[in-house]
């Protein structure tokens, strides 16, 4: 069952996505040392030909820069990590998920959860959007050097230019993987609930608020904030030019062809009974 061959292909993906993250990790420890050393080099460039001397590296120079940044990127992926907290539930509710879904809709829309859960990815998610925060620490890093002026311009330019590097690749390559954890988490629902219309029908009825401009906005939750993205069914706010790049969710024209096997078109919206009673809630 080719469904069975999509969580195979996201998995895979998935591992290929997060060895490229590693290494992008180790490339930004690499490029701060770089920068630096040849910030450094210039300077004493500029400074043995105005004065007779000359400047060798300071002693730990590597282990000072290798150390420092790593600290700003795994202290602050940490950090960020142990703040990222929400209940799924909750946005569910204020979102209108549970008024516009039939009960097997609904059941599609909890099996694509419950695939979350069963395989780590909010845990994955979290942990990548903590360490895409770390990567931009040491852009930050950079920044308050070259406020410092002096040499700490040359310095600090020099350090932000590869962090904003870093931190870059690590947004692309954490939206990439919550992209395939997207696909992972279609291709277990639909076998679990054994409906192409149950999760089907979610995203197709989503589409149809994306055409008339009814999807609500989560008043000041800050939903569209990267960290935040994966907690989402689907993407939140508007798709811009980056967005091939940069969105934690595939296109809902993607999920539904993969789905279907075939393009198919929004479902109305409708009003449906009380749906809260299947999450143990009452309204």
């Amino acid at each position: 069952m080719r469904f069975f061959d999509h969580q195979h292909a996201a998995r895979a993906e998935t591992r290929r996505l997060l060895l490229a993250f590693a290494v992008a990790v180790i490339l930004l420890v690499a490029a701060v040392h770089g920068a630096l050393a040849l910030a450094w080099v210039l300077m004493a460039a500029f400074i043995s030909a105005l004065l007779p001397v000359s400047l060798s590296f300071p002693t730990g120079f590597l282990a000072v820069n290798v150390g420092v940044s790593l600290l700003l990127v795994l202290g602050g992926g940490w950090v960020e990590t142990s703040q990222l907290r929400a209940g799924g539930l909750r946005l569910a509710q204020r979102v209108g998920a549970l008024d516009q879904l039939t009960r097997e809709e609904l059941q599609g829309m909890v099996a694509h959860e419950l695939s979350h859960l069963r395989e780590g990815d909010t845990r994955l998610k979290m942990q990548l959007a903590g360490m895409v925060y770390g990567l931009e620490l040491v852009y930050n890093f950079g920044d308050n050097v070259r406020e410092r002026g002096g040499l700490g311009t040359l310095f600090g330019l020099a350090i932000m230019v590869a962090g904003f590097s870093g931190w870059l690749a690590g947004r692309m390559l954490k939206a990439a993987v919550s992209r395939q954890r997207e696909f992972l988490a279609d291709a277990r629902a639909v076998p679990w609930t054994r409906s192409r219309d149950g999760l089907g029908g979610v995203l197709r009825k989503v589409m149809t608020q994306r055409l008339d401009g009814t999807t609500q906005r989560l008043g000041h939750c800050s939903i569209e904030h990267p960290a935040l993205q994966h907690r989402l069914l689907v993407e939140a706010g508007a798709q811009g030019a980056w967005s091939a790049w940069l969105d934690s969710h595939p296109t809902l024209t993607q999920r539904v062809c993969r789905i279907y096997g075939r393009s198919m078109g929004p479902l109305p919206l409708a009003m449906q009974p009380d749906n809260t009673v299947y999450f143990g809630v009452s309204s």
